[in-house]
């Protein structure tokens, strides 16, 4: 039987009132919500820190940089581009 990795699914697509607000809050930060309107990475954050709610929230996985145009994210983006032509 076929089972989808949770994160590919979404029951609804939505964002919290407070995205963009300085505060890395998990259940904003995906593509849909911007990332949390850039509050998860350091070189996105208006406050150029991520402080995140619950403090509790895990940097490395629901509250980590996942915003790909991110600076912290830059080294992802040149290991996953093709192969430049001879």
């Amino acid at each position: 039987m076929w089972h989808p990795p949770p994160r590919a699914i979404y029951c609804f697509q939505d964002c919290e009132l407070w995205v963009g607000d300085g505060y890395c809050d998990p259940v904003n930060n995906n593509a849909y919500c911007h990332y949390d309107g850039g509050d998860c990475c350091v070189s996105t954050s208006a406050f150029k820190q991520v402080i995140t709610v619950p403090a509790s929230c895990d940097r490395k996985k629901e509250c980590a940089c996942r915003d790909p145009s991110a600076k912290e994210n830059a080294q992802k983006r040149w290991a996953t581009r093709p192969p430049l032509p001879p």
